[in-house]
């Protein structure tokens, strides 16, 4: 094979060039096989970069798995024990939660005082497993003493943009009680049904930013436990518990297990179950990756073959020649396909080489900016993934040298004598 490649090369690399500058048909061929390994190579770091960036703030905010009541209601603390949970043994940390729907209400005379609706959830500070006291940008996480007469709040940035309120604001909560339901309104009277409402000053005591700025950053206010238990007349009552697991990829089976442990209505739900719209937006997103690599490989093999068809008109006088000294046609076969892996090689690596300078780039600089209130982030997220690297580039390489093959094959059967001639 010795021979077949250094004809090739010469083929690519004429000798009266130097033998190091390629000939423009090769330098093309290079060209288009690295420009389709980058993008695909860029394509799949996007995808993984966003998969992961996105879970892991969905985590981040919560927890790995929760365990409440079938319908969200309230729970007594005696009704759930926290040993059993413990006794998982992918189980790392567990921590108690109330959440509860309620109205914000900026404090003010005027008449620009917003209200908004949000997701008020209490905490307890020494066990709580979320990352919202990493993403505070201002004030602090819960540095009241628990004699503060109003409610400590956290906020999210949207939220404070929305109520137009800042570090050291009072804002109004307002809650239903909880025996009244949405039909039970018509037979309450006016005066009754505000009797039935829990209302509350509470104040801003720290503004935190996730990123995710739509149905995170914009709904949900963290409390501590005591104060909303107190605040709603729960005392003695949780929503239930939120836990984080050792081994992330075994969620799915720390839920079964712990399910396993509990009669219904008391159920564990995964990350993944407490967010499906948004893991299965994602799903669909990683479906085209298989498109994609049918593009790529469909463009790869047209460029391959264009290239070496031009490449055999071009030098049928020179295939002639080699033919007439004794070059058998799987020499001259073996010559084209050389040839083709010559130009493969050389395009993958500098695909490589240009999809990891683009992501390091980006990751440095953050040059394309996202819409948060669409993809919850603002920059797009790049994963280095060296799988990712050698699995595209050894695509490329084999579509390549099995594209070769037709193209080598009709260079194979030219009759030497008419090639010298032409």
């Amino acid at each position: 094979m010795k021979f077949e490649l250094t004809v090739a090369q010469r083929f690519a690399f004429p000798k009266a060039q130097g033998g190091k500058a390629p000939t423009f048909i090769a330098t093309v061929a290079a060209l288009g096989v690295t420009l389709g390994t980058a993008a695909l190579i860029l394509a799949l770091s996007v995808l993984s970069g966003f998969t992961r960036e996105i879970e892991s703030k969905l985590i981040g905010f919560g927890a790995h798995l929760q365990l409440s009541h079938a319908a969200f209601r309230e729970l007594l603390t005696s009704e759930i024990d926290t040993n059993k949970i413990k006794s998982v043994q992918n189980i790392a940390a567990l921590s108690p939660f109330l959440q509860r729907s309620v109205i914000l209400k900026s404090k003010g005379d005027s008449l620009e005082s917003a209200l908004e609706p949000a997701t008020l959830k209490g905490i307890v500070l020494e066990t709580d497993v979320s990352f919202i006291r990493r993403k505070m940008i201002a004030g602090n996480f819960f540095a009241d003493s628990p004699a503060e007469k109003s409610l400590p709040t956290v906020v999210g940035k949207k939220m404070a943009q929305k109520l137009a309120v800042n570090v050291g604001d009072e804002l109004l909560v307002i809650a239903s009680s909880k025996d009244l339901q949405p039909d039970s309104w018509r037979e309450k009277s006016a005066v009754d049904a505000l009797k039935a409402l829990h209302i509350e000053s509470a104040r801003v005591v720290g503004m935190f930013e996730t990123g995710m700025s739509q149905g995170h950053d914009d709904v949900v206010v963290f409390t501590r436990l005591d104060a909303m238990q107190t605040f709603l007349d729960l005392n003695g009552q949780l929503t239930g518990y939120e836990a984080t697991v050792k081994d992330v990829t075994l969620i799915q089976q720390t839920t079964a297990e712990t399910n396993k442990l509990f009669k219904f209505p008391i159920v564990a739900r995964s990350v993944y179950e407490l967010n499906q719209n948004i893991f299965a937006w994602m799903k669909l997103q990683e479906n085209i990756v298989p498109l994609l690599l049918l593009v790529i490989t469909i463009v790869a093999a047209f460029n391959i073959v264009s290239t070496l068809l031009i490449m055999i008109l071009e030098k049928r006088g020179e295939i002639g020649i080699v033919m007439s000294f004794g070059g058998s046609r799987k020499s001259v076969r073996g010559i084209f396909v050389s040839q083709a892996a010559v130009i493969a090689v050389l395009g993958v690596l500098l695909g490589n080489v240009l999809a990891l300078v683009l992501t390091l780039i980006e990751k440095q600089f953050h040059l394309i900016s996202l819409p948060q209130e669409t993809y919850y982030i603002s920059q797009v997220p790049l994963a280095i993934e060296p799988t990712h690297y050698l699995a595209v580039s050894l695509i490329s390489v084999l579509i390549s040298f099995a594209a070769s093959f037709v193209p080598a094959s009709s260079a194979a059967k030219l009759n030497p004598v008419e090639a010298i001639r032409s």
